[in-house]
């Protein structure tokens, strides 16, 4: 339907703007190798790391995951690491940062219920409901 369409439609214009892009640096030393297919591919699914560990302490899901095909070169190798988390830590095996530890916070607020009959109710609820600030510490995992 138009939905499908408009996708396709889309992804048509982004594959244009990045062939686009990498004829515009093919010269430059720095930016034509991040264009390459591998380094766009990676810094894709290294964005898609994060967006999941995000959602991970966000969203009521298992306290443990395991998010494959995670970057490690850039050059097309791929690893799975296991995240784990509670209030107070995020750990990551194999740790896939460049130092020893550092520290997240998010601020939002916390709905009593995962959906709502309709859009009134919903906003009825997000005005009332208390804004939470959470901090975790992110250690190596064992």
């Amino acid at each position: 339907g138009d939905e499908h369409l408009a996708a396709k439609t889309f992804i048509s214009n982004q594959e244009l703007r990045i062939a686009q892009v990498r004829h515009a640096f093919a010269d430059d030393p720095l930016l034509a190798p991040a264009l390459e297919p591998t380094a766009l591919q990676a810094n894709t699914r290294l964005l898609q790391f994060g967006d999941n560990a995000s959602l991970q302490v966000c969203v009521p899901w298992d306290a443990e995951r395991t998010l494959h095909h995670c970057p490690v070169d850039f050059r097309g190798v791929y690893t799975s690491i296991k995240m784990t988390w509670d209030a107070e830590a995020i750990t990551f095996s194999p740790w896939p940062f460049g130092i020893e530890e550092f520290s997240v916070s998010i601020h939002g607020k916390l709905l009593e219920r995962p959906t709502y009959p309709d859009a009134q109710s919903y906003q009825a609820a997000l005005a009332v409901a208390p804004y939470l600030h959470l901090t975790w510490r992110v250690v190596p995992g064992s």
